[in-house]
């Protein structure tokens, strides 16, 4: 609220002739507040929330989880004008989309073994227009640290529902903790993990249509390796790399060794070298570097695959490392 006086007064007024802002916030209110509050970087701006301020709808429940505890889910979108059995179906969909985000959620702290890092998850629903943003940006799909704005598209419960559990993934590995392209696999790999705990399978024998798709892209955009797009990133920065059509081939590539890996090294060591690399990331207050990431996975590997796995890695990833 402090910040939207000193820098949205006007959006602050809006908000406080608001019935459900006068008569008290309760948690989801509060929890709309902290989207509206949240700097406009790199968008949307607090005034672009203006139509959700004054009609929307929402929905929350509480989970605890095994190691993280009590962790709250937000969902909030628009308020669609529709009644009797419509609008029960439209909370039947949303409830369903609830529960998929917490089977994620569960799966990723079972998987890495690290507690979950939020208290609270909020996931606001928006198309584009509905926050004055431009024809440029074709969906929304993104993590603001402190909420979440995904298309509704994106979170049709499913097999094939990606988008909004990359983002979740980012509570685990962002800026913060790791390199582009490990932070942008990580999420990816993630994201199917959760689809293979949720719906049965392997990761090797259902690597996604998307991912085999991304690696070929990349083996023509000339990107066979990782070490190569951290040359790019080197080169352009990350504001042009961004923009760059092999930007995805972080995602592809992180994602792929990492399958690997987890094929390789089997899940308890690979879970291990993640703790590892997390925990590092946190002691010392700043992402974990390449040799780093290196020597946490060759730990995890035993007389019978540490060849395999200096193979692997100097196959897929591209780096000169020492032993």
């Amino acid at each position: 609220l402090l910040y939207l006086g000193v820098n949205f007064p006007n959006v602050l007024a809006v908000m406080a002739k608001q019935d459900w802002f006068v008569d008290g916030l309760d948690d989801i209110e509060a929890a709309f507040v902290v989207v509206v509050g949240t700097p406009p970087e790199p968008h949307p701006a607090p005034v672009d929330f203006l139509g959700f301020m004054r009609d929307r709808q929402a929905i929350s429940k509480t989970i605890i989880l095994p190691l993280a505890g009590e962790v709250r889910l937000n969902w909030i979108q628009n308020k669609p004008e529709a009644v009797g059995t419509v609008a029960q179906v439209l909370r039947d969909k949303r409830e369903a989309a609830l529960d998929q985000l917490e089977d994620a959620i569960r799966a990723m702290e079972e998987l890495t073994g690290l507690p979950f890092p939020r208290g609270e998850v909020i996931t606001l629903l928006a198309v584009p227009w509905e926050l004055n943003l431009g024809p440029e940006v074709d969906y929304l799909d993104l993590n603001r640290g402190t909420h979440i704005l995904v298309d509704p598209d994106l979170t049709i419960p499913g097999e094939t529902n990606r988008a909004l559990f990359h983002e979740i993934a980012h509570y685990y590995w962002g800026a913060d903790q790791a390199p582009l392209w490990f932070r942008e696999g990580a999420a990816d790999f993630l994201t199917s993990y959760v689809r293979d705990r949720t719906y049965g399978g392997s990761l090797r024998v259902n690597v996604s249509p998307e991912l085999a798709f991304g690696l070929k892209s990349c083996d023509s955009m000339q990107v066979p390796t990782i070490q190569k797009l951290i040359d790019k990133l080197a080169v352009e920065g990350y504001a042009a790399h961004r923009q760059a059509s092999n930007f995805t081939c972080n995602h592809n590539r992180g994602e792929n060794l990492f399958i690997e890996l987890y094929d390789l090294l089997s899940p308890g060591p690979f879970s291990a070298a993640w703790r590892e690399l997390h925990q590092l990331a946190a002691q010392q207050k700043r992402p974990v570097d390449e040799n780093e990431i290196y020597q946490a996975f060759l730990r995890q590997a035993t007389g019978d695959t540490v060849d395999a796995f200096k193979g692997l890695y100097a196959r897929l990833h591209g780096g000169d490392f020492p032993d």
